[in-house]
């Protein structure tokens, strides 16, 4: 009996010396969808379609960070994903931010700073005094696909969680982790110090299970999203790559079901590449991805199509394309080539301009011939049409805000800026009175008809013909001509009889015209 005692004793004490020696098991503390994986094992262009920032990655994956080494307090850091070596027993003392304040150990906020600050060159600390990086998302409950491709997230953007219910920054019961990659169904993110003992791990999981392991299921509340400026996201890796709203590596065919929910609100210009390849879907073909797909999805759920936004171009989606080629009188191929993609691009910028424009209606006030109306991007400055009314007698001097203006406030054609609808109103200012066309001689034959005609600029216009027939001393009132064109039966007497016009305006001015001369033929 002793025997076996000794011997129930010496096992427990093996047991114990393990536990003591062994380092609690990494994956005792991943929730059941996550996973870590080894440096040797993880891929970076998953995440990224840019090559460059891959190799940065990969750094990161292998755990050589190559930050805050140059000075007294810092070591040298290696460790890979998920390398025992990664601890609460093995602390390593590394500068916090840009204050130069020191931390110990793998805290999640150092650690997603290392990661940051090695792909972008830049600390975030609190969400302040960053020069090449913005706050793309700022205060929330939860995450959401939705929320990420709105925002336009990136391939590394810094992440930081807080306890305070209004989001703001708050240390001791925060959390930072980087992002990945991402798609409709999941997230992938890596973070340190996970469950509070140092752990350095990749997770991948579904939305909700992100919001269960970060936000609602832990009591935070978002505080911030940092990523660089795509200026310099660009200037580091080039203007024809960019980070991955999802996974990058082309992946084997899988047919997708279209999902009626998707983000059509969602502003295309928010993701943050645009279309740089042809796009297209074949069966048994490897899968394109990456965020000109996504971008080209978003533009298409934007113009009010029914497609899936998962950054794949898989059969729904190049069906989605074929639909809309044959809306637009294109060639129905489903592939998304140079000028199908500028039809789409035209087409979204005009609902763009449409859903942010107002309204600018012209009176002629009097005249007519009044303008159409114009749509215009509110906010922006905007031509006014060159076009105008036009009013017999006056002379239009341009638009103006109030209907009685005497003055006006812009020109035909002048660039204003308007925030709401606006009627702008013709302003007029009376002609100088003026014959601007003379009676003409006439011959015509005793019993014919004679016209004579006289045009004048002027306001109010009012005219009376005269004549004197050949030998008198004095003109007389031609009773009943009083228009600008006046028609008489012509006789015997008429030969060598001269007319003339008096017009007078609204304000009584006269101006007289030249004299006629009748010839009987």
């Amino acid at each position: 009996m002793n025997s076996f005692k000794k011997k129930v004793t010496a096992f427990i004490l093996i047991i114990a010396t393990l536990a003591l020696v062994v380092p609690y098991h990494e994956f005792t503390q991943v929730y059941a969808s996550s996973s870590i994986r080894e440096a040797s094992k993880m891929n970076a262009s998953d995440y990224t379609s840019s090559s460059e920032l891959a190799k940065k990655l990969t750094a990161v994956f292998e755990g050589k960070i190559g930050l805050y080494t140059s000075t007294k307090f810092t070591k040298s850091v290696a460790a890979p994903l998920g390398c025992s070596k990664m601890t609460g027993r093995n602390q390593y003392f590394i500068k916090a931010n840009s204050t130069g304040a020191v931390n110990s150990g793998w805290q999640c906020y150092i650690y997603a700073n290392a990661v940051y600050n090695t792909l972008y060159n830049e600390y975030v600390g609190r969400g302040g005094s960053l020069r090449n990086s913005t706050v793309v998302i700022s205060g929330g409950n939860t995450f959401s696909y939705r929320q990420f491709a709105k925002a336009g997230v990136k391939c590394g953007a810094y992440v930081r969680t807080t306890a305070n219910k209004n989001g703001s920054y708050h240390s001791s019961k925060a959390h930072s982790f980087v992002i990945l990659g991402y798609d409709e169904e999941s997230v992938t993110y890596i973070e340190g110090n996970g469950d509070g003992r140092g752990l350095v791990r990749a997770v991948k999981c579904s939305w909700s299970e992100l919001n269960k392991s970060q936000t609602t299921g832990r009591g935070r509340y978002i505080c911030h999203v940092v990523q660089p400026t795509d200026k310099y996201f660009n200037s580091l890796y080039g203007t024809k790559q960019a980070a991955s709203s999802g996974s990058a590596k082309a992946e084997k065919a899988t047919e997708t079901k279209n999902d009626t929910k998707n983000a059509a609100s969602v502003d295309p210009s928010t993701i943050a590449v645009k279309f740089s390849r042809t796009l297209s879907y074949a069966k048994n073909k490897k899968i394109l991805s990456g965020n000109d797909v996504l971008y080209m999805q978003t533009s298409l759920s934007f113009l009010g199509y029914s497609i899936n936004t998962n950054a794949k171009y898989d059969s729904a989606t190049a069906n989605v394309v074929k639909q809309f080629q044959k809306d637009k009188s294109l060639t129905a191929d489903g592939k998304i080539g140079s000028k199908t993609w500028s039809v789409i691009e035209n087409d979204v910028n005009v609902k763009k301009i449409n859903a942010n424009s107002v309204t600018v209606k012209y009176n002629a006030n009097g005249g007519s011939k009044a303008p159409a109306s114009q749509k215009v991007q509110a906010g922006k400055s905007t031509a006014l049409t060159k076009n105008v009314p036009v009013r017999s007698g006056y002379k239009f001097e341009g638009w103006a805000k109030s209907k009685k203006a005497a003055k006006a406030d812009y020109a035909a054609g002048a660039k204003v800026t308007f925030k709401a609808d606006t009627t702008l109103y013709a302003v007029w200012s009376e002609k100088e009175l003026k014959i601007t066309s003379q009676p003409a001689d006439v011959k015509v034959s005793s019993g014919a008809d004679a016209t004579f005609k006289v045009a004048a600029d002027g306001c109010g216009l009012k005219y009376q013909w005269y004549y004197k027939k050949a030998g008198a001393s004095v003109w007389s009132i031609w009773t009943g001509h009083n228009t600008a064109s006046t028609t008489a039966t012509s006789n015997d007497s008429w030969d060598g009889m001269q007319v003339y016009c008096s017009v007078t305006n609204s304000k009584g001015d006269i101006v007289l015209s030249d004299k006629a001369t009748v010839s009987l033929v």
